[in-house]
């Protein structure tokens, strides 16, 4: 499907019924794995009274019940609370925290609950995974700037004991507009994808230590001495990867969007150019924090030390002069100094932290019948905005798009659509994104987008929460092991190109991950069955399966390469044994036959053979073992050489870099 701007129509939106869409939910979701779990975490401890008839002293009964209450949900909201109470002791001003207390004792702030969207105890086949799902909630303060680019942050997360790693995400829901007029739902929805593009090109992939500036060496040097104390110079805005992302920033928004609405306000254009950036790093380091402290907690060894931190509440002081940009420069110069000092004892993985990928929820007037889709295909300002989120890159509105089209031209290309209709082609296309469809609501799936059309507004407030999570909890389940089949690859990449002499151990490991990460319709899918359906429908667009097959197949291939270079290394060395063994018999039976007085040998022509033939055969030995060692440095020089070489290329290929739009 082909879409080019040859037309450019005047035709306004006003002119027909624009009021169909009367709201449009973004959410904003990163998916992330944290792989090695320590084994104090073990689910089966907590299913388990133990007591002193199991042969356990008292000591052994005390250890086992710290491990038991490792894994509750009454622990794991305590550590990650204690991310959210540093966030306000960083950030607090006279205008209040950033996000909302939702306990009732300013003492001791609570700015997380459990997630009551989120249970599904009802649904799940025996109530067996209960205790392996997590879900938390955090609002945002409604008088934080915050408030504005996100109302509440979602943290799920599912703990899978059986391939010791857990899996989840996180769920920014952005405030949308409550007008039902077109432009302001376009615009709204405009700006969500830019967003999401800009943390595509400008973060992707992750590396904190590069935004922040941190010394690596410093970082190495801190470790091996832990007395050695070095100054870290705080961060600021002149620094120059925060300065050179906040300029392409301003280009980004100022060139596709700003410039095309000249009836906003100053206070309008200084919120896109400045408080929306800041809010979108600032929530960006929060949830990078999140996961390493989540990192640290089940994989450390240190959760008691953890777990105590999290008790001791920090006490949370105004500052008077707390601006956004304040707000920023103060978590980020935090976590370099924690990550400069060692606090934070493991390093975080750029890759364990997805792209961030849309959801929206859409709620039109018309009441639609959604069983048929004809019905809403003839809708065609719904049908162009569905289409337009749906297949961003024919709309010129992708991140692999080398000319990002402005908010005009969007805008015109919708135009053209509500007025020209649909090719058959396209409606073809539409169709075969659809995955879910019934009377209260229809799901499309496509290019890593979802959304969900619905009708009804009671589903909306009541029932529909829970569907969106069922998508939700699918695309964690589908987007982790994305991630690791990634990771997985790169890792395999690196190994082909290493000079590791036992890479076949390496190989049989990715082997066993991969094993671990595939799927068919007998998994438990988080014992959520609803979600079955909608992982395979992401599994045909995004052929998960498959390549994982091939990367199986890869990997096994270059096990068997491996095998038989090794098989023919063990040759060679074997004929060299074997031909110096034979050597040393040849000495031995030429010397054995010689008789034992030389008058009997007084032939000349008897010892200058003999000797001639010693000779001959020795210096054929000596230039056949020069020949081989020879080959086998020059040959190992060029392997190196190239292994060098695809190394450099490898770690600037994954080197985050900030490129102008």
């Amino acid at each position: 499907m082909n879409k080019f701007l040859t037309v450019q129509s005047d035709y306004d939106f006003n002119s027909e019924k624009t009021d169909i869409i009367s709201d449009s939910n973004a959410k904003y979701c990163y998916f992330f794995y944290i792989n090695n779990i320590s084994h104090k975490f073990d689910l089966d401890l907590q299913d388990y009274h133990f007591d002193e008839k199991d042969g356990l002293n008292k000591e052994e009964l005390d250890q086992l019940q710290k491990f038991s209450n490792l894994t509750k949900s009454s622990i794991v909201i305590q550590i990650i609370n204690s991310v959210f109470n540093r966030i306000a002791t960083l950030t607090t001003s006279k205008n209040g925290s950033l996000f909302a207390n939702m306990s009732n004792n300013p003492q001791s702030p609570s700015y997380i609950t459990y997630d009551q969207n989120n249970d599904f105890s009802n649904s799940i086949l025996g109530n067996i995974h209960t205790n392996k799902m997590y879900s938390f909630s955090a609002n945002v303060s409604k008088e934080s700037y915050l408030y504005r680019f996100a109302d509440h942050l979602n943290i799920m997360f599912y703990l899978q004991q059986d391939t010791n790693r857990i899996v989840g995400g996180f769920v920014l829901n952005k405030l949308d507009s409550d007008s039902n007029n077109f432009d302001d739902t376009l615009n709204d929805y405009y700006i969500s994808n830019l967003i999401n593009t800009f943390i595509t090109d400008q973060l992707y992939p992750y590396d904190l230590e590069l935004l922040l500036g941190i010394d690596k060496g410093l970082i190495d040097k801190q470790g091996n001495d832990k007395n050695a104390v070095e100054p870290i110079k705080p961060l600021s805005m002149e620094d120059s990867n925060i300065a050179l992302l906040k300029e392409n920033w301003e280009k980004l928004i100022t060139t596709k969007f700003l410039k095309y609405k000249t009836d906003l306000s100053e206070e309008e254009v200084e919120y896109y150019k400045n408080t929306l950036f800041y809010s979108i790093m600032s929530t960006w380091m929060i949830i990078v924090h999140i996961v390493e402290e989540l990192d640290e907690y089940f994989t450390s060894g240190n959760e008691e030390k953890l777990i105590q931190t999290a008790k001791a509440k920090e006490q949370v002081v105004s500052k008077i002069n707390m601006t956004e940009t304040a707000d920023f420069l103060s978590i980020a110069n935090y976590l370099k100094v924690a990550k400069t000092n060692d606090i934070m004892a493991r390093k975080f993985d750029n890759y364990s932290l997805s792209k961030p990928r849309m959801l929206f929820d859409v709620y039109n007037e018309d009441n639609i019948f959604l069983l048929d889709a004809n019905q809403i295909i003839k809708n065609r300002i719904l049908t162009s905005y569905l289409m337009m989120i749906l297949f961003r890159d024919e709309y010129g509105i992708s991140d692999i798009n080398s000319n990002f089209l402005n908010i005009n031209q969007l805008r015109r290309l919708l135009q053209e659509d509500v007025q020209n209709g649909f090719s058959q082609t396209q409606i073809d296309e539409f169709t075969k994104t659809i995955c879910a469809q019934n009377f209260d609501y229809v799901s499309f799936i496509n290019d890593n987008q979802i959304v969900l059309l619905h009708n009804r507004a009671n589903d909306k407030n009541v029932q529909f929460k829970k569907i969106v999570n069922y998508y939700t909890w699918a695309t964690v389940f589908v987007a982790s092991k994305e991630l690791e089949r990634n990771d997985l690859k790169d890792h395999t990449d690196y190994i082909m190109i290493s000079n590791q002499k036992s890479k076949v151990v390496f190989f049989r490991q990715i082997i066993r991950d991969i094993e671990d990460i595939k799927f068919n319709w007998d998994d438990d899918f988080f014992g959520v069955k609803q979600i079955k359906n909608i992982v395979f429908t992401m599994n045909k667009q995004t052929k998960l399966v498959e390549s994982l097959n091939g990367l199986m197949d890869r990997v096994k291939t270059e096990d068997e390469i491996f095998k038989r270079q090794t098989e023919r290394t063990s040759i060679i060395l074997s004929f060299i044994v074997a031909l110096l063994i034979g050597y040393v018999d040849f000495l031995a039976c030429v010397f054995s036959i010689l008789p034992c007085s030389w008058i009997a040998v007084s032939w000349n022509w008897i010892l200058g053979t003999i000797g001639f033939t010693t000779f001959t055969t020795t210096i054929n030995m000596i230039i056949l073992m020069l020949t081989i060692v020879y080959l086998g440095r020059l040959r190992s020089r060029y392997r190196n050489i190239d292994s060098r070489a695809k190394r450099i290329r490898y770690s600037k290929e994954r080197t985050p870099k900030y490129v102008d739009q």
